[in-house]
């Protein structure tokens, strides 16, 4: 039971005695020492020589030991005593659930009873009965109705925002096909441009061509004849 339970966790220990203590730090010194000096026997009624202190730490190691040992063990004693606490926790919750199925078990066979023992009453609450679960059916239709109401909203909301999407999406493929045509007619009118000029250039190579060619069908003055003047 709970109170047996916690009974247990007080008469509990929560830390080992003094003779202990020198156990377990003396199984500490030995385990020490047959570590760092294999070829030296120690056993539980030998102690670390004064002067071979230092293997193990120092003048203080057994205070040091005892002190470790013991905040251990109280550690374990604490994780068993949450342990032990959670178990009861489980326990006396148990027993509620365990009394309130009970108390229910009692309260539907009284009630069970005294309906075959009054028909009016038993009338009357299965009267009672039926308006509640009428009343639940109203009451779970209406929260499907809303559910159903609510779940249209948010299609409508997301496809709205897909609309949107979509439109603006549109809308910017419009405006870059628009840029790339701009750009195409900017580069067909720099073209032309190009065309012309270059056109232009042809036009006055092949002038300049036809007017050096006609300067060299013209006669010099030194090969012409002596110019006759008539007066």
């Amino acid at each position: 039971s709970p109170k047996q339970a916690m009974a247990g966790l007080w008469a509990r220990p929560v830390a080992a005695d003094a003779e202990a203590l020198n156990q377990a730090a003396r199984a500490r010194e030995e385990a020490i020492v047959s570590k760092l000096a294999g070829k030296r026997n120690w056993n539980a009624n030998q102690r670390v020589p004064k002067d071979d202190s230092r293997l193990i730490g120092g003048e203080d190691h057994v205070e040091r030991s005892m002190s470790l040992v013991a905040g251990r063990e109280l550690q374990e004693a604490e994780h068993a005593r949450r342990k032990e606490a959670k178990r009861a926790e489980a326990a006396k919750r148990h027993a509620e659930e365990d009394v309130h199925r009970a108390n229910q078990l009692a309260e539907e066979e009284q009630e069970a009873r005294r309906r075959a023992a009054d028909p009016e009453y038993a009338a009357a609450r299965m009267a009672e009965d039926e308006a509640n679960a009428l009343h639940r059916l109203a009451a779970e239709r209406q929260a499907i109705y809303t559910e159903f109401a609510s779940a249209e909203a948010r299609a409508k909301e997301e496809a709205s925002k897909h609309s949107q999407a979509v439109a603006a999406s549109l809308q910017l493929l419009e405006q870059e096909k628009q840029q790339r045509e701009q750009e195409k007619s900017k580069e067909h009118v720099t073209k032309e441009k190009e065309e012309q000029m270059l056109l232009s250039y042809s036009k006055a190579k092949e002038a300049l061509a036809r007017k050096e060619q006609a300067q060299k069908k013209v006669p010099d003055v030194q090969s012409r004849g002596p110019v006759k003047l008539t007066l």
